[in-house]
């Protein structure tokens, strides 16, 4: 079994961890960020995922991730944090829904950082950024970076 780890490419330095785990049992690393929860090839996945990791401490925090309203369990405009943490120990969302800023409000209110998998352009990222998203996933994380890096420059080092 092979894992996909997708995360912040300006700190590549935060997945030497969970890479050295994983070469000990000589996997991939991997984080799932869109799945469907009734599958039972996810639920094998992610205990294995854990499993590789248990005794050791992950740099990243796995917890959530949904791809439509039914993934969270919950509707879009009402987070429902503790519901969330029943379910899966929610600190981290990782959506690929449209959401609005009252909806990242509601989950910066409740203590849960959402990081939505974005279209691979700037102005997705810039929405996202600008509505309260705490990161971005993307398929060209250099490309990203390079973004981010002059949303960085523009607002003074801070988001």
């Amino acid at each position: 079994m092979s894992f996909e780890l997708k995360g912040d490419a300006s700190r590549p330095e935060g997945y030497a961890a969970i890479d050295a785990a994983a070469r000990e049992v000589g996997a991939r690393a991997f984080a799932f960020t869109d799945y469907d929860w009734a599958s039972a090839e996810w639920r094998a996945k992610r205990t294995a995922f854990e499993r590789l990791l248990r005794g050791r401490r992950p740099v990243v925090e796995f917890a959530w991730a949904a791809r439509d309203v039914e993934d969270f369990a919950v509707n879009v405009s009402n987070v429902d944090a503790r519901r969330m943490r029943k379910l899966g120990g929610a600190r981290v969302a990782f959506p690929s829904i449209k959401m609005t800023r009252a909806w990242f409000a509601e989950a910066s209110r409740q203590k849960i950082d959402v990081i939505p998998w974005i279209v691979d352009d700037e102005e997705s990222a810039r929405k996202a950024l600008s509505v309260g998203a705490k990161a971005v996933i993307s398929n060209v994380p250099l490309r990203m970076r390079r973004i981010l890096d002059e949303m960085c420059k523009e607002r003074r080092g801070k988001f």
